[in-house]
């Protein structure tokens, strides 16, 4: 049986849904630079999502939504980008964790893919928990498999510092090893770093300012390092973490 809750019947989703997880992925359409494409976040979104429960699909009743392919946005205006304003979406999480709960859900994973999201999911789960009286979980992709990221990345592409960053060494290795027909390696963009005290700065508290917030050349890190078997193992070492956390979740 698929594990997209899409492929399904009424009747096949009905029969999963009381003792099932639901795993509910955001992600963004936004610019990645010259070299990436807008779908790029819903694309590794995807990715780890079918992995992570296709690992546990004989374990234990799990479903995946479609993949929501938009998210928050606005600070990549005004290059080409589709956008929700903070308030629409956590008003369309509600509404499908809503959805999902009058399914028959009693457990509901809300799994992120782009840091614009990173506080909706949050509200949303502290705030529907409560109000509809089921178990919600929230996590960026990242988040839980950060140890094993950075262990991985240590021994196969130490020079990948920046995790998850934006259309830069990581994002770009993981485009190179799951949709390599996308990455246009020979429209990278050059990238200004920021000055030392305005990134040391960053790395102690959240700064918003007017307009883009990834640099001039709309990405966090030059891609130059990026490496189709660094990313292979990366996304996996991913995977592996979100499923281990989506089962933990079921047994909780």
């Amino acid at each position: 049986m698929s594990i997209w809750m899409g492929d399904l019947t009424r009747e096949e989703v009905a029969a999963i849904a009381p003792e099932g997880v639901a795993v509910l992925t955001i992600s963004a359409t936004e610019q990645h630079g010259d070299h990436l494409p807008l779908h790029t976040d819903w694309r590794i979104g995807s990715h780890i999502t079918e992995g992570a429960c296709r690992l546990l699909a004989t374990e234990l009743p799990i479903l995946a939504c479609p993949v929501l392919p938009y998210g928050n946005s606005h600070h990549h205006f005004p290059w080409p980008t589709l956008s929700l304003r903070s308030e629409t979406l956590i008003a369309v999480l509600k509404d499908l964790v809503d959805s999902l709960a009058r399914c028959g859900f009693r457990k509901v994973f809300i799994l992120n893919a782009h840091g614009g999201n990173d506080e909706a999911i949050r509200i949303t789960a502290r705030d529907l928990a409560r109000e509809l009286g089921i178990t919600i979980g929230a996590a960026s992709y990242w988040t839980p498999a950060w140890n094993r990221l950075r262990e991985t990345l240590d021994r196969t592409a130490p020079q990948i510092t920046r995790v998850p960053g934006h259309a830069g060494d990581f994002e770009t290795s993981v485009m190179l090893a799951i949709e390599p027909e996308r990455v246009r390696m020979n429209r990278r963009s050059s990238v200004r770093e920021d000055a030392p005290q305005h990134q040391e700065l960053r790395n102690r508290v959240f700064i918003q300012r007017p307009g883009n917030s990834v640099g001039l050349a709309g990405v966090s890190d030059d891609s130059r390092h990026a490496d189709a078997e660094a990313g292979a193992a990366a996304i996996e070492a991913v995977i592996e973490e979100v499923a281990a956390v989506l089962r933990s979740f079921h047994r909780g």
